[in-house]
């Protein structure tokens, strides 16, 4: 009979185990090998502070994956304490509808029982809030594009967005009136969004000579707080509106290339 299987596995990857579920999040028009090996070893280094990955399969093909961690292994800046927090939580398109994103949520809601509860970011083109709210989560915070949910589980659970405590350059060329600086901040889980963003990086490059390019790493709650949150940023300014979206990005270097008289 035609259909889909009743019962896809859903289980917690180890960092030893995790190729087994990037291969979903790679570009199928490149070779993913290295920056595959990449994700694995900070997978390993963050699987050290607390950072966990479940993923559900089916037919053996990873078609869903969360991940959550405690609040001072989150790369957001967060203020909060005794909270885990879900960084990621993605279905492939051609998985969703059949309960595989709520199995993973009722998984990780286990991991936390016992906290004063679970944070969320999500944003206008990822993690729609209506999903979340399903399980009891609210709306706490705003940033730009980016809405702060919580789960509580004490009544003492509190979070809210915080300011990055400097604006540190990463590009020791921000500074200079004559440059246009484009930095991205990965935490290195993801491949696809490596993958993208440094193809983002070459785009801006080939726009102007005027534009300088640099990325950095960050893995936890204090790296958020110091250098800001995962995303591109435009002379220290984060590109809010639509972060995955290219066009978006060019429209935003061009711009700033106009303001600074370099176009």
């Amino acid at each position: 009979m035609g259909g889909h299987p009743a019962n896809p596995e859903i289980r917690e990857v180890s960092p030893e185990g995790i190729d087994s579920v990037n291969i979903m999040c790679t570009m199928p028009d490149s070779d993913p090998r290295a920056v595959m090996e990449e994700s694995a070893r900070v997978h390993r280094h963050v699987a050290s502070i607390g950072v966990r990955t479940l993923a559900v399969f089916d037919e053996g093909k990873p078609v869903g994956r969360l991940e959550i961690m405690p609040i001072e292994a989150a790369p957001l800046a967060l203020s909060g304490d005794g909270l885990w927090v879900i960084r990621c939580l993605w279905v492939l398109e051609k998985s969703q509808g059949r309960g595989m994103g709520r199995a993973l949520m009722e998984r990780a809601i286990e991991i936390a029982s016992g906290s004063k509860g679970i944070a969320v970011v999500t944003y206008n083109n990822w993690m729609p809030v209506p999903f979340f709210e399903k399980f009891g989560f609210e709306l706490v915070d705003r940033k730009g594009s980016a809405s702060l949910l919580l789960l509580k589980m004490s009544p003492h659970a509190t979070a809210s967005f915080v300011p990055p405590r400097n604006a540190v350059p990463i590009s020791p060329d921000r500074s200079k009136g004559d440059l246009v600086a484009v930095e991205a901040v990965f935490t290195g889980r993801c491949p696809w969004l490596m993958q993208s963003w440094r193809r983002w990086l070459r785009a801006a490059r080939d726009m102007s000579d005027r534009v300088v390019t640099s990325e950095r790493f960050i893995f936890t709650r204090d790296d958020a707080m110091h250098y800001g949150d995962e995303n591109i940023y435009i002379d220290g300014i984060p590109l809010d509106d639509s972060p995955l979206n290219l066009e978006a990005f060019r429209k935003a270097v061009a711009a700033r290339l106009l303001e600074k008289g370099l176009g």
